[in-house]
């Protein structure tokens, strides 16, 4: 479907569709819990990176580690919060890969919000594929699509998006098929 639609059009339109769905997210510094004044702090000193993501989970922050993540992805909190919590890593190696964060942090990140039963090396190499073998441009494409649809939808949490191109994510199909 989008192969037809020129590149800045689309753009356009997302730009469009989030300022219209997001017009009341923003809340004031009153409204905000500690975890959203925490990283607001860190973000206004520069400290918010994926480094700081890391060590919050590291530490059991984890309210703090979401509210980051989410700003860091441009994201909000039950968008962030249903990435990490999905049973596969699809959405978290997309998200990471959108912000251009190291394979080695989207590793760590991987490895310390999942709590499922032990993986083989077999499974944590396939986690590794679906991260390097998607683009940072369809990874931000993916990315803004889904951030407008959980929107629009109802926070709809199928993983791709319904009617991304998953051809164009390069998602291996093993990694589709846990979606």
């Amino acid at each position: 479907m989008t192969d037809n639609v020129d590149q800045s059009t689309l753009d356009e339109f997302f730009d469009d569709a989030e300022d219209t769905l997001s017009r009341d997210a923003n809340t004031g510094e009153k409204n905000c819990s500690p975890a959203q004044k925490f990283i607001r702090r860190k973000a206004a000193l520069g400290q918010l990176n994926e480094s700081l993501l890391a060590e919050l989970l590291r530490s059991s922050q984890v309210p703090e580690f979401v509210v980051g993540f989410g700003q860091l992805a441009e994201l909000d909190i039950e968008t962030a919060r249903k990435i990490i919590l999905d049973h596969g890593c699809e959405p978290l190696a997309v998200a990471y890969k959108a912000c251009s964060f190291d394979r080695s942090t989207f590793a760590t990140i991987e490895m310390l919000t999942y709590d499922g039963p032990v993986r083989e090396a077999h499974e944590v190499f396939e986690l590794l594929e679906v991260y390097d073998r998607v683009s940072v441009e369809s990874a931000r494409r993916a990315i803004r699509f889904w951030r407008v649809r959980l929107k629009a939808a109802g926070n709809d949490t199928h993983w791709p998006p319904r009617g991304a191109n998953k051809a164009k994510l390069n998602i291996p199909a093993t990694a589709e098929a846990a979606g």
